[in-house]
């Protein structure tokens, strides 16, 4: 992101595609909070990774699935991942590594709980049509992948 752009106007073919879409969004966030509870389940006893966390009060619609990997491997994770053709993602750059906040003055180490988070997170496949048995793919090779990276310590 290099700046900010002021045309906020969408052409009527994209209005229409999301009107359309808002009739199946029940569907959407129920089977998105399903394979969030399917991820839960499957790793939250998993070594070296760290699932979502929680508040009671937030009602999340899940559009990712961040985890957090532990001791410096998630390179390694993410490319192993990539390899076995699953497509995680890194998501949250911290905002003030854009080019766009350049000129306030943060340097890397201004922010070192959003750059700490960053160096951990990676995102998994959350869409809601992934399958259960696509889905316990992805648990298997993120497992695969955790066992098989070193621990490092963090960049």
């Amino acid at each position: 992101m290099h700046g900010f752009g002021l045309n906020y106007r969408l052409p009527d073919v994209l209005c229409a595609l999301g009107r359309s879409q808002l009739r199946r969004l029940g569907g959407f966030l129920a089977r998105r909070a399903e394979l969030v509870a399917r991820y839960d389940e499957a790793l939250a006893d998993l070594p070296g990774m760290s699932i979502p966390g929680r508040r009671d009060w937030a009602r999340p619609a899940w559009h990712l699935y961040p985890i957090r990997v532990h001791e410096g491997r998630r390179r390694a994770v993410y490319d192993a991942m990539r390899a076995a053709g699953i497509g995680v993602q890194v998501n949250y750059i911290p905002a003030h590594w854009h080019p766009a906040f350049a000129d306030l003055g943060y340097r890397r180490g201004s922010c070192p709980v959003a750059e700490a988070f960053y160096a951990e997170q990676l995102s998994l496949p959350l869409f809601p049509d992934l399958t259960d048995a696509d889905q316990e793919r992805v648990v298997d090779a993120l497992a695969a992948a955790l066992h098989a990276a070193p621990a490092r310590a963090a960049v």
